[in-house]
């Protein structure tokens, strides 16, 4: 017999749960309160009935959420081959419903003698294995160990031996052969001791026996005429019941007819509440999930507001890089700034530098060919200036002479004037010419470029001074013109070789001042060359050198540019980093500084955008969450109502309100047939015999026209009956042999009923001891033999042989000495006590082949144990179904994935 299927309606903390694809070994795997005893408990309670509420400590698992208090087992391998066993409280006064493989359904009053072969009790003996069934070893007194694991050894249990040395001190105690006290021997003796009385009470009236049989014959013939008339009248009382009752037959005919047109099996009794509820959960839920859809879309429409807090999220890298150089950068900036202002002070004074002494930007450094160069130009000048200085001296010389000999020749012209003491305009002319060619003279010596010019200036003027006008008289004009011009003419000449060395003199400072032009010229040439102002001198060139200064301002100038660039150098590499952030928010039109300014802040806000942001996701997540629960209810509620609809029978929603409709009509149908039914319960047959109302009818008004008859025949005999009686009072002399033939026949029934009951133990008793004995003749050895096997295994080879002796049972270890049972530590005879059972029912799965039921009974056991006790298991599922429930999580490691079934 294998379970193939497990369906719990409601049991304990299950309901509505099924369980498929059972395993020959299948394992139950789970926590404490997962609910594994439970399901051994449904088991046994679908074999067996519903547990007692009378007994104390007994948990009878009913359910806390209102479902039908049952459920049912599929098995296979059955004496009637595949089959469904139901049970449900109190539906058929809790009977089990067996439903054969080509639907037929029966009521099964004793399911364990029916179909199972096995009582409760033996059940739990044999077949369960529980950690409190060890544990009682452990109270056993040693002097009923060695007795308790021989019964177990030789019938897997001890109950058979128990069960028939009781029937037989039972028997013992109602009846000995020896015996006078037992009841059926005193009960023997006083029946023995009356049926000697009336034996002589008999032989003295014979003709008492004659009337006896007359008296008989009569009571006969009124025995069958009152039976023929009671059967009459019954059968009377039973059309007359039909008749009352046929209406009620033929509308419960209909009623059932209707009912059975309407298959409503598979619908659960509370469908239309469960389906109600289904629609108000999917409505709710169809609510919420609208309303969380509009939150979603309102909540991203707020999260689409947050461009900012996106877009920095997926830059956020490269913005905590900025914010860590942000330090390093300010530093730059200020480094920037200082180099800046430092710049713009080496170049203002670089720019005054060049502008107070008008230098260029190619200012020829002086090196030594320079210097031999502006030395060498000096030279000459110097030798120039010197040669001019000596021709001054003598210009200067001149110009003594020249204006000496002028007093001389004023002289000489002054004492023609006292002569003729008028001034004439001529002498007034002569002055003017004169203070002409000295201010010439004057531009010449302090304007060399005008030189030229003022020297001939200088000299139209000498000679127009000397230009005479003529006298007023010819006779006075002569002797004075005589007169002056001899002087005058020797002063003349004087001042003509004066005026000639002069012009000598003149020419040759020209020359040498157009040498020193020249040479000037040269200076110059060489300093527009070197880029020096016109304003400079080779000699200031020379002695300053103001180029090595140029050079080092500029020099410090580019070394402060080259910090500098090298500083925006690196602030152009952080503008360059941060220009996606310039472009995002269009900030391309700020300064570097003022954007850096503005960093941080910025960094603030979208700090505190992206953490809205992220608020905003998470609540997005959340209900997002939310909505996928919601949606996964609405699936698991669709799945339940596809799974009612299928159970129904049922395509559409439509087909299944029709379906609870006509549910709903047949409950009333069937409350009315229900009613009907109990008005016509136990008058099935006699409805059956009598369905038509007309007919029974008649046959009654037959019925009561034979019983009349009969009973005016009963008058005749009942009144010969009397005079018989009468007759055999005379003949009984008081009675004497009635009343003994009374008590005999008394006597006689109760002696027949204890030797009944007496008979029933003595049969039990030699009926167990036989099975006994053919157990240990035909099935011991194999048993024994499997035994020690399991045993050795068991306890690693630590013992090696069982032995049943009619002292009791002895163990032997591998060193040869022998123990008795209550010697052996618990753990072993745990071990034994496995061993013993394993192997019984090894070796009588032919006889009664039920599944296994082990509710954590090897707990105590180590982890070597285990392993054999696992694979002792696996050998015993080869012949019968073992059904193991445990918290141990190694046996995922020992087991298969299908064989075992995880309870949450």
């Amino acid at each position: 017999m294998k379970i193939e299927k497990i369906e719990i309606y409601g049991y304990g903390k299950w309901t509505q749960a099924t369980f498929t694809d059972l395993k020959d070994l299948q394992i139950f795997l789970g926590s404490n309160e997962a609910g594994k005893s439970t399901i051994a408990s449904f088991i046994h309670t679908i074999f067996f009935g519903f547990p007692s509420r009378r007994k104390k400590d007994t948990n009878t698992y009913e359910p806390k959420l209102g479902e039908r208090y049952g459920g049912r087992l599929t098995l296979s391998n059955t004496r009637f081959g595949n089959v469904t066993i139901e049970r449900i409280k109190n539906r058929d006064r809790d009977r089990a419903t067996l439903t054969h493989q080509n639907g037929v359904q029966e009521i099964v009053e004793n399911l364990p003698r029916y179909l199972l072969g096995v009582d409760s009790a033996t059940y739990d003996d044999l077949y369960t294995f529980q950690i409190d069934r060890l544990l009682h070893l452990r109270h056993v007194k040693k002097e009923e160990l060695n007795r308790y694991l021989m019964g177990i050894g030789a019938t897997g249990s001890e109950l058979f031996l128990n069960l028939a040395d009781g029937y037989r001190k039972e028997g013992q105690k109602e009846f000995k052969p020896s015996g006078k006290n037992p009841e059926l021997n005193k009960k023997l003796a006083e029946t023995e001791k009356l049926w000697e009385q009336l034996q002589v009470a008999k032989r003295k009236n014979n003709e008492y026996q004659t009337l006896l049989l007359r008296l008989e014959s009569i009571q006969e013939k009124l025995q069958q005429g009152n039976e023929q008339i009671t059967g009459f009248e019954r059968e009377n009382r039973e059309l007359s019941e039909a008749i009352r009752l046929g209406d009620y037959y033929q509308e419960w005919l209909q009623l059932s007819e209707k009912i059975e047109a309407v298959d409503t099996r598979f619908l659960p009794p509370d469908a239309a509440k469960r389906w109600e509820r289904l629609q108000t959960a999917i409505t709710d839920d169809l609510k919420r999930l609208s309303a969380v859809n509009a939150q979603i879309q309102n909540e991203q429409k707020v999260y689409a507001a947050f461009t900012n807090a996106i877009w920095y999220d997926e830059h956020r890298h490269d913005w905590h890089a900025l914010q860590d150089a942000y330090t390093k950068t300010q530093d730059l900036f200020t480094n920037a700034y200082a180099l800046t202002n430092q710049m713009n002070q080496e170049e203002a004074a670089l720019v005054m530098f060049k502008r107070q002494y008008g230098f260029g930007d190619n200012m020829v450094k002086v090196d030594a060919e320079n210097e031999a160069i502006i030395r060498e130009l000096l030279a000459e000048e110097e030798k120039i200036a010197g040669q001019i200085e000596l021709v001054n001296q003598r210009i200067a010389t001149c110009y003594t002479e020249l204006d000496s000999l002028e007093k001389r020749i004023k002289e000489v012209t002054g004492k023609s004037e006292t002569i003729k003491p008028q001034v004439t305009p001529t002498n007034k002319a002569n002055f003017a010419w004169w203070g002409l060619a000295i201010a010439a003279l004057l531009v010449a010596v302090l304007l060399p470029s005008l030189r030229i010019y003022a020297l001939l200036v200088a000299a139209v003027a000498v000679g127009a001074s000397f230009v005479k006008p003529k006298p007023p008289t010819e006779t006075e004009a002569y002797i004075a013109q005589q007169t002056r011009e001899s002087r005058l003419r020797d002063l003349r000449e004087d001042e003509e070789a004066a005026q000639e060395r002069l012009l000598q003199f003149l020419n040759e400072q020209e020359a040498l001042e157009t040498k020193m032009e020249q040479l000037q010229e040269q200076q110059r040439t060489w300093l527009a060359e070197a880029h020096y102002p016109t304003s400079f001198s080779l000699r200031r060139v020379l002695e300053e050198n103001p180029a090595v200064q140029l050079e080092n301002l500029e020099t410090n100038l580019a070394r402060t540019v080259a910090r500098l660039e090298e500083v925006e150098l690196s602030l152009a590499d952080w503008q360059t980093r941060t220009e996606f952030i310039r472009e995002h928010f269009q900030l391309n039109h700020l300064e570097p500084k003022m954007f850096f300014e503005r960093f941080p802040e910025l960094h603030r806000k979208l700090e505190v955008e992206r953490t809205q942001a992220k608020n905003s996701s998470d609540k997005i997540s959340d209900l997002k969450v939310e909505r996928k629960e919601i949606q996964n209810r609405l699936d698991e509620i669709n799945a339940k109502r596809q799974t009612m609809l299928d159970n129904a029978n049922v395509e559409n929603e439509a087909e299944f309100y029709q379906l609870m409709q006509a549910k709903e009509e047949q409950a009333k149908q069937k409350q009315r047939r229900d009613f009907l039914a109990e008005q016509l319960a136990g008058k099935e047959r006699l409805l059956e015999r009598y369905p038509d109302k007309q007919k029974a009818e008649n046959k009654l008004l037959k019925n009561q026209s034979q019983i009349r008859s009969f009973q005016e025949n009963r008058t005749a005999l009942q009144e010969e009956e009397v005079s018989l009686r009468h007759e055999i009072s005379i003949l009984e002399d008081g009675g004497t042999y009635s009343s003994l033939l009374q008590e005999y026949a008394i006597l006689e029934t109760e002696v027949y009923d204890l030797i009944v009951e007496w008979g029933k133990k003595i049969v039990a008793a030699e009926w167990l001891e036989d099975t006994l004995r053919h157990g240990k003749e035909d099935r011991l050895p194999h048993i024994l033999e499997d035994m020690i096997a399991y045993f050795v295994r068991l306890t690693e080879g630590a013992y090696t042989q069982i032995v049943f002796q009619k002292s009791g049972l002895k163990i032997r270890r591998k060193d040869g000495t022998v123990f008795e049972p209550f010697e052996l530590s618990q753990g072993t005879i745990e071990q034994l006590y496995i061993a013993m059972r394993f192997a019984f029912i090894k070796n009588t799965a032919d006889i009664a082949n039920l599944p296994i039921l082990v509710d954590d009974g090897f707990v105590n056991f180590d982890v070597k144990r285990k392993g054999v006790v696992y694979e002792l298991l696996g050998e015993l599922s080869d012949k019968v179904q073992v059904f193991f429930f445990t918290f141990d999580r190694t046996v995922i490691e020992k087991f298969s994935s299908e064989q075992i079934s995880v309870l949450n």
